[in-house]
């Protein structure tokens, strides 16, 4: 049976008279379910489209003396009817009431009021106490009824402390034994509404979230956590996994981490897959999978990374740099500029660790010491150039990088252009993209030999730093300076970092400048 029907067999439609003599329509929530709300109000009762109705809440309690039912009404705010059919209305904008509305809430339409100018209401008349005249000259009578006054509408936890408060202020009334059966019929209805609560909680799923890789090394360690929001509801957290193919689950218990979380180790000891879920023991003996299930378990892939690289992410790197390195001091000019871009490629074998390509420019004007007092000229050095360089892995922590260069160079308006080449030399001590000790040399004809000592820090996450000394001779080859370098990056994304470096250079005590620096790193 329709909701419309039934309301139908309840006698509760009737005729547009009602309406029509501008009196006020009344109603019944009879479903409220989600953001609807269904009332027996519609156009046979005289609405003729969307209308405002007035909600109250329907209330019933028992008189302590009397031992009647007392039924009441409280407003709890307006509603609008948004869809108006025959016999039924819908709303679903009851946002503004001051609770959700549901089944049995009473409902009241006021029709508008005719243009004219009303005649005065007669006074109204005080409706009398539910006891007799007693109430005014018996002091405990007249605060037992204020006390149930003051309980209706309210929560069953406000009703209990009022009564027991009006038994502690009143030892001797006449109405202990009264108010005592009320009471005892209070506590009851709570300690049903609370188990109620108690077992919508108990049927209720846990709430959880877990941190489950998909994929780790061979003997890398592989580690499952969960948190659960309610852990007074867990008893113990349990793992059933297999390897795929496998038709049983192994159990392996977790441990507690703290309030809320709870940690175990799989072993991954073995290329392959494997298939588990996370299920909790609550503390009402039920089992309840909390993260996947027997029939949809989570997928963990144990690779063997050592002879199958599997992950290419940050194999690729291009790197650009630009520095400018000044020894002048006064007048002098003994400075370099140097234009740098290179490409990187990590393949994952043992011993070739990698492969590198780049090509540069070299700008530089300089010349010795001896000649710059004396006021002489400076001789300026132009190269354009390229690189081919590989990086050798002996071990996890130790790697020789050798770089070959080739290119032009060029000087003076009119000088032709000869061939150079150089030869770089790189020592790695650490890890090959982390913190590291790096010893190096370089030596390139017609410019000049560099040999150097860096130290790379990699202890803050996303921000790489470096301090490096050099001793030099470039740009023109003649008197060794030493230069004084700090560097350090901000890794802005996963695949971009930008760079910058400072330094202080030094050939005498009155011979000397800075060193600035900047560059950016793309990584895929």
């Amino acid at each position: 049976m329709g909701l419309e029907q039934r309301c139908r067999r309840s006698g509760r439609l009737v005729g547009r008279g009602a309406w029509a003599q501008g009196r006020a329509l009344e109603g019944v929530v009879v479903e409220a379910q989600g953001k609807e709300v269904i009332v027996d109000l519609g156009r046979e009762r005289g609405l003729e489209g969307p209308a405002v109705v007035q909600v109250y809440r329907r209330v019933e309690v028992k008189h302590p003396i009397t031992r009647k039912l007392v039924v009441d009404r409280f407003p709890i705010g307006a509603m609008l009817l948004d869809e108006v059919g025959s016999a039924l209305s819908i709303s679903t904008r009851w946002g503004e009431l001051t609770q959700q509305p549901k089944v049995g809430d009473f409902v009241v339409y006021e029709p508008p009021r005719p243009l004219r100018t009303p005649e005065p209401a007669p006074a109204p008349t005080p409706t009398p106490l539910p006891l007799d005249a007693e109430t005014t000259t018996n002091p405990a009578l007249a605060a037992l009824e204020e006390t149930f006054q003051g309980t209706l509408g309210r929560p069953v936890t406000e009703r209990i402390a009022r009564w027991e408060a009006y038994l502690r202020e009143h030892p001797a009334s006449p109405h202990i034994e009264e108010v005592g059966a009320e009471l005892t019929w209070l506590r009851d209805l709570l300690a049903q509404e609370r188990e109620t609560v108690a077992q919508q909680r108990r049927d209720a799923t846990l709430h959880a979230a877990a941190s489950i890789p998909r994929a780790v090394g061979v003997d890398e360690p592989l580690e499952l956590v969960i948190a659960v929001t309610e852990p007074e509801r867990v008893e113990a957290m349990r793992v059933l996994w297999r390897r795929r193919g496998e038709v049983a689950y192994q159990t392996t218990a977790m441990t507690p981490a703290g309030a809320l979380y709870w940690r175990a180790n799989l072993p991954a000891d073995a290329p392959g897959a494997l298939e588990g879920f996370i299920e909790a023991v609550r503390s009402d003996g039920r089992l309840e999978a909390v993260a996947g299930a027997a029939a949809a378990p989570h997928t963990i892939t144990v690779e063997d990374r050592a002879r199958t690289p599997e992950h290419t992410w940050g194999r690729s790197r291009a790197t650009l740099l630009a520095e400018l390195v000044d020894f002048k001091s006064g007048d002098l000019d003994d400075h370099y500029l140097r234009l740098e871009s290179e490409f990187r490629y990590t393949t994952g074998l043992e011993l070739l660790h990698a492969v590198r390509v780049g090509a540069g420019i070299f700008n530089g004007a300089g010349a010795s010491l001896r000649t710059l007092e004396r006021g002489g000229p400076s001789r300026e050095l132009d190269v354009l150039y390229g690189t081919l360089a590989g990086d050798l892995a002996f071990g996890r922590y130790v790697g020789l990088g050798t770089t070959l260069l080739l290119g032009n160079l060029g000087g003076e308006e009119g000088r032709a252009l000869t061939d150079t080449a150089g030869l770089r030399l790189e020592l790695r001590l650490g890890d090959a993209d982390g913190t590291q000790l790096v010893l190096g040399a370089a030596a390139t004809q017609g410019i000049g030999n560099e040999a150097w000592i860096t130290f790379r820090l990699d202890a803050i996450e996303r921000v790489p730093m470096e301090a490096s000394v050099v001793v030099t001779n470039l740009p023109v080859g003649e008197d060794a300076g030493v230069s004084l370098n700090y560097g350090a990056g901000w890794e802005v994304t996963g695949w971009l970092a930008l760079m910058a470096r400072v330094g202080w250079n030094a050939r005498t005590i009155n011979h000397f400048g800075p060193t600035l620096g900047a560059g950016a790193v793309l990584t895929w």
